[in-house]
């Protein structure tokens, strides 16, 4: 079993789980969430193998890490350059136990707007086990066959994005979905393509809550023009280019410099996880006209995509 949380009267967390490597980061995104939720009602932790030494500016702010022993399950699972700590998400309904009702499980690759999380881990699920984003594909094409049910032999269903899972943690225990991952590892390794992601789509298919696509935005180094007026609360930074290693300024270079300015300030160790951007400059006329004829190609696309939600509330079921 794990080691407890501090004693509190939350019912619900948000939860990130990484290992030392990552935890600079874990870090940033945490701290944004303090800082945005002063008032959050929830438990707010990291979730590891080992022990984690957390600065005191987060133990203060009510971080904990979470110790999750017993992980060697996960050896036997695909790897492929993924951190073992990303699979810990697949087990915290069932480690956890009673501890909480709804677990908001965030990857640390993500960039916090700000939010109502109290209310976003209150939404109902009805009786799906977690509640979750479409992936990005799903979301360009609403006919997307993923690869791990064309590998099953499935119809094309509804996928979603692990990124952000919210999870009704006693409908996930009783459905058994962190051993059926498990066992889907073991049964069926052709369709076990994008590691926890394919676990989770692979034993769910289709059957999840869909959240809006503003809780989990997948695009944030595409469609700028697109959140000029659609509120995103998480920026999810998908794939190996990260705003802290983005050599030929993909990403807008506001998030560098909050990342820069976190670890300078809060964490001056960890200035060189954050690599010099290209040299500051207007953006050339190639390249904006560029991002308007992508952002009117897709335009029908997307607005048809973000339109199925009334508002960022609404979750379909």
């Amino acid at each position: 079993m794990p080691e407890k949380p501090p004693v509190s009267l939350a019912t619900v967390a948000v939860i990130l789980t990484c290992d030392a490597g990552y935890l600079p980061f874990s870090l940033h995104l945490a701290r944004q969430i303090l800082h945005h939720c002063p008032d959050r009602r929830f438990d707010l932790l990291i979730a590891s193998e080992n022990a984690l030494n957390l600065p005191d500016w987060a133990e203060v702010g009510g971080i904990r890490n979470l110790v999750i022993p017993d992980t060697g399950w996960i050896d036997a699972l695909p790897m492929r350059h993924l951190s073992r700590a990303a699979y810990l998400r697949l087990c915290l309904p069932q480690v956890l136990g009673d501890t909480y009702r709804r677990i908001l499980y965030l990857d640390s690759d993500m960039y916090f707007e700000g939010g109502d999380l109290d209310r976003l881990l209150n939404l109902p699920l009805g009786d799906h086990p977690i509640g979750a984003v479409t992936d990005i594909d799903q979301f360009y094409d609403p006919s997307f066959h993923a690869r791990e049910f064309k590998a099953l032999a499935l119809p094309a269903l509804r996928y979603f994005n692990a990124g952000v899972l919210l999870m009704d943690s006693a409908a996930c225990r009783r459905g058994a979905i962190f051993q059926r991952c498990v066992d889907f590892a073991r049964d069926e390794p052709q369709a076990c393509v994008l590691h926890d992601q394919s676990l989770l789509n692979g034993v769910i298919q289709g059957r999840f809550a869909e959240l809006a696509p503003g809780w989990n935005w997948q695009s944030a180094a595409h469609l700028p023009f697109a959140t000029l007026s659609y509120p995103v609360r998480f920026r999810h930074f998908v794939g190996r280019v990260k705003p802290w290693n983005d050599p030929s300024g993909v990403f807008d270079p506001r998030y560098r410099e909050n990342y820069a300015g976190f670890f300078r300030t809060l964490m001056p160790e960890e200035q060189a996880l954050v690599k010099p951007g290209p040299k500051p400059a207007l953006i050339d006329l190639e390249h904006l006209v560029t991002r308007v004829i992508s952002h009117a190609r897709r335009r029908k696309v997307i607005g048809a995509a973000l339109a199925r939600f009334s508002d960022e509330w609404e979750v379909k079921l």
